[in-house]
């Protein structure tokens, strides 16, 4: 499967491909960017390639072909398939441990982004951040219904440096039209915390969280 996108003749298959995603919305610049940035990465069946509690790396997969499971202490949480991405918000807050493992449920081809080639796109392509807010908020949704009866407004704590702050600011507009209530909390990079934040921002960087 993966020599199918290789070399000259797979690139305009890949790139094809890579439109369909989510995280690049529909771009076809984008989908050449990423393209030239990322690499091609098959993974075999029962492959675990994310890790919970991982904090070595913070690639981004995109997953052109194959499905792969979304496991939190053991529990199945959900599918992810053709189209879907995994390991985002590792990506765009380095210093955040992996939240979930990813298991390819059979073969599982994806193009692999590192966070820093990740965000250089974003830096061109700021609808990014957008889409990976629309995914957040979905997925947030999701994890609720498995615990249960939630609020009819899930609430989303940002904290971030005031450096990142117009990345959070583009979070935060992304969910204007969602049943999801944001607050937005700032502070300098390596500030510490108050006592109603529950951690210490290392770095320039974003951290949310969400309750039901």
């Amino acid at each position: 499967m993966i020599e199918r996108f290789q070399g000259d003749r797979g690139k305009p298959l890949l790139i094809d491909e890579l439109t369909r995603q989510k995280l690049l919305i529909g771009s076809p610049d984008l989908a050449v960017e990423a393209a030239e940035s990322g690499e091609l990465v098959e993974f075999l069946p029962e492959t675990v390639f994310i890790e919970q509690g991982d904090d070595t790396n913070n690639d981004v997969f995109l997953i052109l072909s194959g499905v792969c499971s979304v496991i939190i202490n053991g529990r199945l949480i959900a599918k992810r398939s053709v189209g879907d991405s995994v390991g985002e918000m590792a990506a765009i807050n380095p210093t955040q441990a992996r939240s979930a493992s990813v298991v390819a449920d059979d073969k599982v081809l994806a193009l692999r982004l590192t966070q820093p080639a990740l965000t250089k796109l974003a830096t061109r392509y700021s609808q990014i951040y957008q889409s990976i807010a629309r995914a957040l908020a979905q997925r947030l949704l999701q994890r609720n219904a498995l615990i249960g009866a939630y609020r009819e407004k899930v609430r989303l704590f940002i904290i971030s440096s005031v450096e990142a702050l117009p990345i959070a600011r583009i979070v935060e507009n992304a969910f204007e039209h969602d049943a999801i209530s944001v607050h937005l909390w700032t502070a300098p990079a390596n500030s510490g915390p108050r006592e109603d934040w529950p951690v210490r921002l290392p770095r320039p960087g974003i951290l949310a969280q969400w309750s039901a």
